[in-house]
């Protein structure tokens, strides 16, 4: 049985949901996926610190945050010490893989790709690109084969070196529950939800990130909409949500499937996490940006709502006319409905696994 390792940043986080889409479907093509955080194997002192300062940035100095993002200034220089910084550290990476037994390593997070590729992991290594650009920070050398969305992210790694034999157009990878969803009216009893109403899903990513509470409050003022929120791992978020319920809310935690959850919604409002957006597209789901963090799903913003799967509200009066609009016009949610189910790629996953476990 050939072990395929699968590595990402830290948990929780949009590029372990990615992994794990892969690993099901690497196992049932009989293989055996094996999970790797880089953050508990090469940094384990620095690792949280360096993830509080990032979540901390976000929080308070988006605006450095954007400004740094992506800043060619920033990852030519990176892309030129790679090789002396983390050469060590691709060896000791490396040395993991072989004692797991691996054939192949599949990174769905830029940093154990920039690792990989300073040394000589001796095994194939892949990259899947969980937004819908890829920014500067991935390497265009040492990577056997690039798995992105679409052409707009396989543009930016042209632009980056990268060669564009290697690069494969398969989507952003989604699990198994996204293409096969529990059916709404059965979700929605199970919430005690009205399903004769619209219902709108507010997410924000595993960490439960972004204004959601701002967010859940906006929507709680139109009349007739159900709401369900999924706080992820913000219990803080959870607790104030629940002391300010209101009727026609439901409040998730981790224990929620957000497969059905969204499949039961009528439209999803909060930030566009990369790996968030393609499970939306997977069902067809209308998309309402608000509060995206800069960066990358700023990025991911503009691609959703240029190829019409999305709007977008740059403020509370403007989330509140557009939740309103789609909770009451249907033809408006189909027409954006429509538009993600041409951007979606559900078999992602599979083309990712099979091309892995081929090598």
């Amino acid at each position: 049985m050939k072990k395929i390792a699968l590595i990402y940043g830290h948990e929780p986080s949009g590029h372990v949901t990615a992994a794990l889409a892969v690993a099901e479907k690497i196992r049932s093509l009989g293989g055996e996926p094996v999970f790797v955080d880089l953050s508990r194997v090469l940094y384990k002192r620095s690792g949280p610190a360096v993830s509080g300062v990032y979540l901390k940035t976000l929080e308070r100095v988006p605006f450095v945050w954007d400004a740094v993002y992506d800043l060619r200034l920033l990852s030519a220089p990176a892309a030129f010490f790679r090789k002396i910084f983390f050469a060590r550290a691709a060896e000791k990476l490396a040395a993991v893989l072989r004692g797991l037994g691996a054939e192949a390593a599949v990174c769905t997070h830029s940093m154990p790709c920039v690792v990989l590729s300073a040394g000589k992991p001796g095994l194939p290594v892949f990259a899947v690109v969980t937004d819908f650009t890829a920014h500067g920070f991935w390497p265009a050398r040492g990577v056997d084969g690039y798995f992105v969305h679409d052409e707009t992210a396989a543009l930016c790694l042209s632009r980056l070196g990268a060669p564009g034999g290697k690069i494969t157009l398969s989507g952003i990878p989604v699990r198994e529950a996204f293409v096969s969803p529990r059916r709404r009216g059965e979700t929605l009893a199970a919430l005690g939800l009205n399903q004769s109403r619209p219902v709108a899903l507010v997410c924000g990513g595993s960490k439960g990130m972004g204004a959601m509470e701002a967010c859940v409050k906006t929507l709680s003022e139109i009349d007739g909409l159900g709401i369900i929120a999924i706080c992820g791992a913000n219990k803080g978020l959870k607790l104030r949500l629940e002391t300010a319920k209101k009727p026609g809310l439901k409040i998730l935690g981790n224990e929620a499937e957000p497969a059905d959850a969204m499949a039961a919604a009528d439209f999803i409002a909060g930030k566009p996490g990369g790996v968030t957006a393609a499970e939306a597209l997977a069902l067809a789901k209308p998309f309402l940006i608000f509060s995206p963090l800069p960066g990358q799903e700023r990025r991911n913003a503009r691609y959703l709502v240029s190829n019409g799967a999305a709007l977008l509200a740059e403020n509370k009066a403007e989330l509140a006319r557009a939740a309103a609009a789609l909770a009451s016009d249907k033809t408006l949610r189909q027409r954006l409905s429509g538009n993600a189910r041409r951007l979606s790629k559900p078999d992602s996953a599979e083309i990712i696994a099979r091309s892995a476990l081929k090598i």
